[in-house]
């Protein structure tokens, strides 16, 4: 059974992703999936509580700028797949 859309996944842009957006891009037309949602984590606490495990945030550099032109570059690149993207923004610790 082929995955038509993956309405969740991480690229670089948040601190927990480990791929680039483009890898995901590659991936998704091998595996014949026409739908990407990037749900990026922009982190702006110093810490956060996930899991009883404690990430220190400090270390992530988001540029909003940055992450719009490769959505836009990609979309030209890749305009058979749909690219959608939503960020969770988190500013205090839970």
């Amino acid at each position: 059974m082929k995955l038509f859309a993956d309405m969740h996944v991480h690229s670089k842009f948040s601190i927990d992703g480990t791929s680039t957006m483009e890898e995901y891009c590659l991936t998704a037309e091998k595996t014949g999936s026409r739908i990407i949602c990037f749900t990026e984590h922009v982190d702006f606490n110093s810490m956060e509580k996930n899991l009883s495990i404690i990430k220190d945030n400090r270390t992530q550099n988001f540029v909003v700028d940055d992450y719009f032109c490769e959505i836009n570059r990609l979309r030209k690149k890749y305009s058979s797949l749909t690219l959608l993207m939503v960020l969770r923004i988190l500013t205090r610790f839970y």
